[in-house]
């Protein structure tokens, strides 16, 4: 029977970031990596499995060489870090799965062997003793966290004769027998990601700001203004908030904002750089009565004491033209009452808000 092959990108460090993180986003950041490592599939491998922090791949009856094994392995890798860099630079979330997801690694095991099936019903899954061998390498006993491990059958078969002072040999054993394999560790891969810049739209003077303080944790705080779906509990004047499902509220990221008389109006979120302890939250609204944008800064900063935080709104017009100037005053007085009551809607509702509402981040 013809040899197939057989290739596991497996994310490091699932397990802990998913058991010690915020549910919600932990799910959401680890199906979109997943996806991206799907979207990196150039050598047209068939997906057998998503197989919790793993995708399993398999191709009938074919055997890589060498060069096209690296392409393959370094394209899912790059894409994987380029996505972590990314959500990075973008996020805006202080919760434990937003900040520790740029830890996460990759890791590939891979094999060629014979290839059955089974179809139990409409599913037909690889069935078979190779199955059995790459799923049982996965648990081998290397201690590096990023790597691209080869089997010795595989191994033979690449023609890479002349790369091998980049590889080095493993072996362990399972099932009763040894299992021979060959591995390169994937560290210099890593400084060809692509480097992501944040955005900064302004550093201006706002128009007017307000300051209060409240009774409560900043990044719990700041976790109830960031989150879309607590928007309507404090915004004056919302009725709803539509974003695409299961999205995270981040950098780039655009909501509509449908307000009480069915008029709406799309906002942006970037972040301004700060260079202390605070949490920020910026907002772009494009499409205002009047000028080009209006900027809304939202920064959460830890008060006297852990339970206490101090909230800062910021607020900028921008626009040019006669109207625009002789319209501002008017308009910013009417934007000032209604961030005012924003404020005092957070200050007097926000511990109940995070109470019923179970707002938590580990």
């Amino acid at each position: 029977m013809s040899q197939s092959f057989f290739l596991i990108p497996d994310i490091s460090g699932f397990t802990n970031f998913v058991k010690n993180t915020e549910k919600k986003h932990s799910i959401h950041i680890v199906s979109e990596l997943l996806e991206t490592i799907i979207d990196a599939n150039i050598l047209d491998l068939e997906l057998a499995e998503i197989e919790g922090d793993a995708v399993f791949y398999y191709k009938e009856d074919y055997v890589p060489n060498y060069e096209d094994l690296l392409k393959q392995v370094k394209k899912m890798y790059l894409a994987f870090h380029t996505y972590l860099r990314a959500y990075e630079t973008r996020r805006i979330c202080p919760c434990g799965a937003c900040e520790t997801a740029i830890n996460l690694a990759l890791k590939f095991v891979s094999h060629i062997g014979e290839l059955d099936f089974i179809q139990v019903k409409q599913i037909k899954k690889p069935f078979g003793e190779s199955v059995i061998q790459i799923h049982r390498i996965l648990k081998n006993s290397l201690d590096t966290d990023e790597y691209l491990l080869t089997s010795n059958l595989l191994w033979k078969s690449l023609g890479n004769q002349d790369e091998d002072k980049i590889w080095s040999s493993g072996k362990d054993h399972f099932d009763s027998e040894d299992f021979e394999y060959k591995f390169m560790t994937l560290d210099d891969w890593k400084l060809e990601v692509e480097k992501i810049d944040k955005k900064e739209l302004f550093d201006i003077k706002p128009d007017f700001f307000l300051t209060k303080r409240i009774g409560v944790r900043p990044k719990l705080l700041f976790e109830m203004l960031a989150n879309l779906e607590y928007r309507t509990k404090w915004a004056e004047g919302i009725k709803e908030i539509k974003i695409k499902k299961n999205e995270i509220n981040q950098s780039g990221v655009s909501h509509l904002c449908v307000l009480s008389n069915n008029t709406s109006f799309e906002v942006e979120t970037f972040i301004e750089r700060r260079e202390n302890s605070s949490l920020v939250l910026g907002e772009m609204n494009q499409s205002p009565p009047i000028g080009d944008q209006i900027f809304t800064i939202l920064i959460v900063t830890p008060g006297e004491n852990e339970d206490e935080s101090i909230l800062t709104f910021e607020v900028n017009m921008d626009g040019s033209g006669f109207l625009f100037k002789l319209l501002k005053p008017l308009f910013l007085i009417k934007l000032k009452s209604i961030m005012k009551k924003n404020m005092n809607n957070i200050v007097n509702n926000a511990a109940s808000i995070i109470k019923e509402n179970k707002i938590e981040l580990k």
